[in-house]
């Protein structure tokens, strides 16, 4: 189902693949023997039908990541841009003739990205992209809708950890792009309208880069900084201490057993912490009304039991209250904004 430019809602009957065997052309086949011969037919495929394409990136995703970052020089790093491709989708083939083929927005993005591309035509395809998000980021794309393509989803760095000592990156990604809307302005895509979403995205990725490589230059001048994270750790949310000090202060925190506030997480930001900390140690939790709209989101949050204070942004059903206070029976302070 897509939105029809007057407001009105149009129906696509998007069948299975097995259905739509005879039928449906993909770019990508259903069968191949890694991700860069599927990339190397959905490039050839790109470049007969619309005459030009982006560099696609010839590997998998996290291939593209690990590349994207790997540069010593902050100035040649540069975030991962995912096209993700539905043939059966109305505004698919517009979006790939006018605005992602031109010339314009290839130079672009060969100067400023990594662009790696992947089609979900085929149901068999679908189920590959799931696979590989939850190895890159241990969420499922429940939130994205397949059939709202062409969308553009914006890939940077979380954050930098030492493993075995190495440093290994882990990585957080943005929704740029769903049918032909942007999500963070709600403007309809053109070259103009996207050019200005690509460049915010690649400056905030620029920003984080330097603060990943400030963080990391404080931990390495200051040995003795452990000694003193649980007190600072009293005035900071968790998120902020991890964007501040990397995954590194989590098994410390565990050590001592220290009580932790987390502010409006994703999934990818939950489930990495609790691989490293106990569900007990958070106590309070400042979260965006978009995680009490649904039931299912509400009893994800029963995975905190010791939470003390909950702060609920952009409050607006007083009426609902006992539903958004009930995952946390020890609740003793509830702040509305």
């Amino acid at each position: 189902m897509s939105d029809d430019d007057d407001g009105s809602e149009v129906e696509i009957d998007i069948k299975s693949d097995d259905e739509n065997n005879d039928v449906l052309i993909s770019p990508m086949p259903k069968e191949y023997e890694n991700e860069t011969v599927a990339i190397e037919s959905f490039n050839k495929y790109f470049g007969e039908h619309y005459n030009d394409s982006p560099a696609f990136f010839m590997g998998s995703l996290q291939q593209a990541c690990d590349d994207a970052f790997s540069s010593k020089l902050m100035i040649e790093r540069r975030p991962v841009l995912v096209y993700i491709h539905n043939e059966v989708c109305l505004n698919s083939e517009p979006f790939c003739k006018t605005i992602f083929s031109s010339t314009n927005i290839i130079e672009y993005l060969l100067q400023n990205y990594f662009v790696w591309p992947w089609d979900v035509t085929f149901e068999s395809n679908r189920s590959r992209l799931e696979k590989v998000w939850i190895q890159m980021f241990s969420t499922e794309l429940d939130s994205f809708n397949l059939h709202r393509c062409p969308m553009l989803i914006g890939i940077k760095r979380l954050f930098v950890e030492h493993d075995n000592g190495s440093l290994v990156s882990q990585y957080q990604f943005k929704i740029l792009l769903q049918d032909d809307i942007l999500q963070q302005t709600g403007q309809k895509v053109d070259r103009g309208t996207l050019r200005n979403e690509l460049t915010v995205f690649k400056q905030e990725c620029d920003d984080n880069e330097r603060a990943l490589f400030q963080i990391l230059e404080f931990i390495n001048k200051n040995k003795d900084w452990e000694k003193l994270f649980p007190e600072i750790c009293n005035y900071l949310t968790l998120n902020d201490a991890i964007e501040a000090f990397s995954t590194n202060i989590l098994p410390l925190l565990r050590q001592n057993c220290t009580k932790v506030m987390i502010c409006d997480p994703s999934e990818t930001f939950i489930n990495m912490i609790l691989r490293k900390i106990k569900p007990e140690q958070v106590t309070s939790l400042c979260l965006n009304m978009s995680w009490l709209l649904t039931q299912l989101k509400l009893d994800s949050l029963h995975i905190f039991p010791n939470v003390t204070s909950l702060t609920v942004m952009n409050f607006q059903q007083i009426d609902a209250i006992d539903n958004y206070t009930a995952p946390f029976p020890k609740l003793k302070c509830l702040s509305l904004w």
